[in-house]
């Protein structure tokens, strides 16, 4: 699955529930990669078999809820994270999670008590991308974003090292290069904002290309930006080495982050640096604490 195999992964995955019924890392992995291929029933079925077994446990509970999240079935994954912390009380991630997906279906019922609790939490989680994310719906403190942020960053990039160099021909070119990353090149807020943008850029001292980290939606919107963008290039398959690769290879003189902290983000590409100037744009409002 790591690899991108999908075709392999479940022929191993299906032979390994055959020869133990009750390999729960095997039903969830499957039910992964069949919430990728948009098969959610048989999906859910896997999940389900993994929820009515004995042998489960606090964690891979927190892990089908994450699925649930993901599928946007929010009373499901309530369920699944509460019977997870009645399993172990100290999960914390569970905690976090359940406390979040209350606040995103608007259910403010116990909000000092949450509220409590997560300012504890962020003292004692490592954070990644999904759980950081908790604290922008309790609070609007720019301090508060900003301790967040810095300790995110620090513990998932602060070891990355950047081999990105200045090569001495890169900005003789009679146009600036522009690039704009994003995964949400869609019907989506970033990309109702952003298409005006693109369309007003002179074409005479600019030239403006997409990379494109997901093309799984594709729409009336996505077909536009194909039209108007000087380059629309795909990158939603490739690792991030290769994205990274990929991006450096167009020699942009200044490259766009349209995702921030957000869904479908890879950080890891900006955290290595693909142009000698990187701003984070329009899609997370608020510093990524680097």
């Amino acid at each position: 699955r790591d690899i991108n195999d999908n075709f392999n992964a479940k022929k191993f995955l299906k032979s390994a529930i055959s020869l133990r019924s009750d390999y729960l890392e095997a039903h969830l992995n499957l039910a992964i990669i069949l919430s990728k291929e948009k098969k959610i029933y048989e999906c859910l079925e896997h999940l389900r078999k993994i929820i009515n077994s004995k042998n489960k446990n606090s964690h891979i509970l927190f892990l089908v809820g994450k699925l649930y999240l993901d599928l946007q079935l929010f009373r499901d994954a309530i369920n699944v994270f509460q019977n997870s912390l009645k399993i172990d009380n100290n999960n914390l991630k569970a905690k976090n999670s359940l406390i979040t997906i209350k606040k995103q279906i608007c259910c403010w019922g116990n909000y000092t008590n949450d509220f409590e609790e997560i300012m504890q939490l962020s003292d004692l989680l490592h954070f990644d991308q999904q759980n950081k994310n908790t604290y922008m719906y309790f609070s609007d403190d720019l301090k508060l974003h900003s301790r967040i942020n810095k300790k995110f960053s620090t513990q998932n990039f602060g070891r990355i090292i950047s081999d990105f160099k200045v090569e001495k021909n890169n900005h003789k070119s009679d146009k600036i290069k522009i690039g704009y990353v994003s995964a949400d090149f869609r019907s989506h807020p970033v990309t109702n904002l952003l298409h005006r943008i693109i369309e007003l850029h002179d074409r005479e001292k600019f030239e403006v290309i997409a990379f494109s980290l997901n093309s799984e939606f594709n729409d009336k919107l996505t077909n536009y930006l194909k039209k108007i963008f000087d380059k629309f290039i795909d990158l939603s398959s490739k690792s991030d080495e290769e994205i990274i690769r990929s991006i450096r290879n167009e020699k942009c003189n200044i490259v766009f982050d349209l995702m921030g902290y957000s869904r479908n983000a890879r950080t890891n590409i900006f955290a290595r640096r693909v142009a000698l100037l990187q701003i984070s744009f329009l899609g997370y409002p608020g510093t990524m604490g680097a």
